[in-house]
């Protein structure tokens, strides 16, 4: 009796149980699916892939446009780099020179550069210039995560700042190279070259002048102009290596090493820094006629600059040094001939 009683009961619980299979299976399919994440690495058109729980912030050389306004820049010279589509960045130099500069397209930036100083805008100042104006156009060739190379090319018009003095047309063309050598250094460097096209001389004319008189008026003292046509002297070549350190917090430190070599002259750029050439020195240069000068100017083969700026929020500022030896010629004989001459070269501008 007691085995019958429970083999029926035994008959009815394997019943009950097949009877529930299926609402068993029912209930785990409206479980959800536990499926490995994904951190969104299909949901972007450029490489944001990252080890879970690690930062999302990239290196600081990753994103130049953003932790430097002149990143396109290096503490006097030019970088390989070229920024993001659309950005237009306006720069000042020493207050004299002002540069905009627009990206159309990916990989190519446009550069508007003028020259002027108080002279041109008929004001008395201790420090002058000349006249410049200028277009340029830079292409990024080659861009990698560590390494960009760049040409950039353009013209130049640069006018003497006297009534009697000389103008240049010309034509530049530079090779850019930028190598990221960790997150927060950057190695860059070129090799730039100038070749002027044309230039205008002014000769003076004392014919109009009879006596004595006369010179002292100065009134007759006239201007004779006259051009030359691929002129001999101004052309030159110069290369130099730099390095970028972004420190964080906004600030950049920048230095280069430089030399050159020139028919000459560099853009008649030795009148201003040394308030030396006349304007028959500045004839005898653009005419080629104190040969080949190697370095910045003559006897002194090398320069550097050292520069250090600051950049938030699109705003940027600027401050270099332009380290030159002195002039042979300016060296006496108790004097350290590697004493260098200085100038300063601020930048301030914002990138919109």
């Amino acid at each position: 009796m007691n085995e019958t009683i429970v083999t029926w009961c035994s008959v009815v619980a394997l019943g009950l149980a097949l009877f529930a299979l299926p609402a068993v299976a029912d209930a785990q399919e409206d479980f959800p699916k536990t499926i490995p994440q994904d951190n969104g690495f299909d949901q972007h058109t450029e490489i944001t892939a990252r080890l879970p729980g690690a930062t999302s912030m990239r290196p600081p050389v990753d994103r130049l446009d953003e932790v430097d306004a002149f990143a396109h820049q290096g503490a006097l010279f030019g970088t390989a780099h070229v920024p993001q589509k659309g950005s237009v960045i306006y720069s000042n130099h020493l207050f004299y020179g002002h540069n905009l500069r627009y990206v159309p397209r990916e990989r190519f930036m446009l550069s508007g550069l003028v020259v002027l100083s108080p002279r041109n805008l008929g004001l008395s100042a201790s420090a002058d210039s000349d006249f410049f104006a200028g277009l340029t156009g830079k292409i990024a060739l080659y861009k990698s995560h560590d390494l960009d190379v760049s040409i950039q090319t353009g013209g130049l018009f640069r006018s003497g700042r006297y009534p009697i003095d000389t103008r240049e047309v010309g034509g530049r063309l530079a090779a850019l190279i930028d190598y990221k050598v960790s997150d927060v250094v950057m190695l860059y460097g070129g090799l730039e070259g100038y070749l002027p096209f044309w230039a205008g001389i002014d000769e003076v004319d004392i014919s109009q002048c009879a006596t004595r008189d006369d010179f002292f008026d100065e009134d007759c003292i006239q201007a004779a102009p006259r051009s030359v046509t691929m002129p001999a002297g101004g052309r030159f070549l110069i290369g130099y290596i730099g390095a970028a350190l972004y420190a964080g917090a906004g600030l950049n430190f920048k230095m280069e090493a430089y030399t050159s070599a020139s028919g000459g002259s560099i853009l008649g750029l030795e009148g201003p820094a040394y308030n030396t050439d006349d304007i028959e020195t500045q004839v005898m240069r653009i005419e080629g006629g104190n040969g080949v000068m190697i370095g910045p100017t003559s006897g002194a083969p090398f320069g550097a600059n050292v520069g250090v700026g600051w950049s938030r929020k699109g705003f940027g500022a600027q401050l270099a040094v332009i380290w030159v030896p002195k002039l042979r010629e300016m060296v006496d004989q108790r004097s350290n001939p590697f004493l260098p001459n200085i100038f300063p070269m601020s930048t301030i501008g914002y990138k919109f």
